[in-house]
């Protein structure tokens, strides 16, 4: 999506996809980038917001939990049948 709406290449292979303790799903980047990613996702004083990393989060979080749950009773059971 970051590709298709025109963000820099650069930026776009920093940002990386985590959950946290709580399987909510993010986006993580390096701090040293930050603010351009920033600017890209909200805008700045001389450009316009190009947001992707919320409108995809908003659409995707619920399909990936879905699917980190499915992986974690698949691999419960996998565990369990060994015992």
């Amino acid at each position: 999506m970051a590709v298709d709406s025109g963000w820099p290449t650069d930026l776009v292979s920093a940002l990386s996809l985590k959950v946290d303790d709580n399987n909510n799903l993010y986006v993580d980047y390096p701090e040293n980038l930050a603010q351009r990613i920033e600017d890209e996702e909200y805008g700045s004083f001389q450009t316009m917001p190009n947001a992707v990393i919320r409108p995809f989060i908003m659409r995707s979080s619920a399909a990936i939990a879905e699917e980190i749950d499915q992986s974690a009773l698949d691999k419960l059971a996998e565990i369990l049948e060994v015992m």
